[in-house]
């Protein structure tokens, strides 16, 4: 019986383009497109000195994207932007370490909290899950919409409230399991 043949050291003759490791219909592309519409402005950290700082869209992608797939450490999250091939996407091949992912969150808690709210809701309008569920079903179904089927602007109020509520509970989860993992693991 033959064998395929098998190479790990095998070289491209063309460089592989990241658009392709993560496939067109996949939740991320959505997550990503939604962020990239955001003002990421208030995000923007004054540095000193060393390297430049990562792109603050970059950074919530990670973390929010992480948040919402249930991943909440710093250190976990770190990981799966070198094996991950949607963290990689996301991030664009840059790998923060755990302590700059950390220092971000912290020092946009407030920013990170709204922004996570009007992602979440944004993905419930869209009907792609549940607070803190992120998925997309591709059926396609004949859609009926009425009178009842709209929300009021209080409607809208409360559910972004609720969707913030939500993102404050999970970035409040992620600092606990990132003081938990100090104290484990040390600095």
């Amino acid at each position: 019986m033959p064998l395929r043949p098998y190479n790990q050291h095998q070289r491209f003759l063309l460089p592989p383009d990241l658009n392709e490791w993560v496939r067109h219909d996949h939740p991320a592309r959505i997550f990503s497109e939604i962020i990239d519409r955001m003002d990421t402005a208030a995000f923007r950290m004054s540095k000193a000195e060393g390297r430049p700082a990562y792109h603050p869209a970059m950074m919530l992608k990670v973390l929010l994207w992480g948040y919402a797939t249930g991943v909440r450490s710093s250190r976990k999250l770190a990981e799966r932007l070198q094996q991950d091939t949607v963290f990689m996407w996301l991030a664009g091949l840059e790998q923060p370490d755990y302590r700059t992912i950390c220092l971000f969150r912290t020092g946009n808690k407030e920013g990170l909290e709204r922004v996570f709210g009007e992602v979440i809701a944004i993905a419930q309008s869209m009907g792609m899950g549940r607070l803190g569920l992120v998925a997309v079903d591709g059926s396609k179904i004949q859609a009926s919409s009425g009178m009842h089927s709209f929300k009021s602007v209080g409607e809208w109020r409360n559910a972004l409230n609720s969707a913030r509520d939500e993102a404050r509970r999970i970035i409040g989860e992620a600092e606990q399991i990132d003081e938990e993992e100090n104290k484990q693991y040390g600095e």
